[in-house]
């Protein structure tokens, strides 16, 4: 992650609302079209300049050459208005590295309810790849974008443990739920745009004390038990793993409530 300062100065004297609320349509743009991490920034007046501090996922990530459309549109716009271009100055860089996505193995989904990168992981490492890196044009990029909001949202729902807990938790841990199927169309998206194996991370927090790990995969019911003694405190080392499904799982966090662990189990076909 890697913060970054706009700066916008308004020689021409522009209404400073009008002007801010460009800005902020602009900004909108930008995380639609994955170069900046969520919608959580400040912009504030400081005489006649319009700063705010935005969290983006590397130094590059706000460059022109990254913009679909209708963020050049926007940032025009927005210039056209001010009589002024806009500055980035870099103020925090937390990267260690740039993930190399092309030679991943595979790629997995993933977020949650206090996630603000991007929902799109690398299998080696875990690290969430930058969406403007991925070159999949505005329409994949935002249903994307519009997939790790919802999934935040059923997280939300669940995390609160209120009337709808259930309901969001076999949401994004069961595999009959309208949120699985538009996810596996997500996926087929992704795999025909990158080429690269796109796996989904299914929830699993409640389970059963007994035989947590003969567990088969949920979808196809075959063997997906990769090792029982992986240490999971590394995220991105998973206890299951379903080829053919595009699955991939922990052991359950929980054995409180066995009933519960009905959800994200293979069922019979009867």
């Amino acid at each position: 992650m890697v913060i970054q300062k706009l700066v916008l100065e308004n020689p021409g004297g522009a209404d400073k609302k009008h002007l801010k609320e460009a800005v902020e349509s602009f900004l909108y743009e930008l995380v639609k079209n994955g170069q900046v991490w969520e919608s959580q920034w400040v912009l504030a007046w400081e005489g006649d300049t319009l700063m705010g501090y935005i969290k983006t996922p590397a130094v590059e990530a706000v460059m022109p050459q990254h913009h679909s459309q209708s963020v050049t549109s926007l940032q025009r716009e927005v210039e056209e208005i001010a009589e002024a271009p806009i500055k980035w100055v870099e103020i925090e860089n937390h990267n260690s590295q740039d993930v190399e996505w092309h030679q991943e193995e595979y790629l997995y989904l993933f977020t949650h309810c206090f996630d603000d990168s991007s929902p799109l992981c690398a299998g080696s490492n875990g690290k969430p790849i930058p969406l403007y890196s991925l070159e999949l044009g505005s329409k994949l990029t935002h249903e994307l974008v519009n997939w790790m909001t919802t999934y935040k949202t059923l997280d939300s729902l669940w995390l609160n443990s209120g009337p709808l807990e259930m309901d969001a938790y076999k949401q994004i841990a069961g595999i009959k739920s309208q949120f699985y199927k538009d996810t596996k169309t997500l996926q087929l998206q992704l795999e025909d745009a990158l080429s690269k194996p796109v796996f989904y991370y299914l929830l699993r927090y409640w389970g059963r004390s007994d035989n947590e790990f003969d567990r088969l995969c949920p979808s196809c019911g075959g063997q997906w038990l990769i090792d029982e003694s992986i240490d999971t405190d590394l995220f991105f080392k998973f206890n299951f793993k379903c080829d053919d499904c595009r699955l991939v799982a922990h052991i359950a966090d929980s054995y409180d409530d066995e009933r519960k662990a009905r959800t994200g189990e293979y069922q019979q076909r009867s």
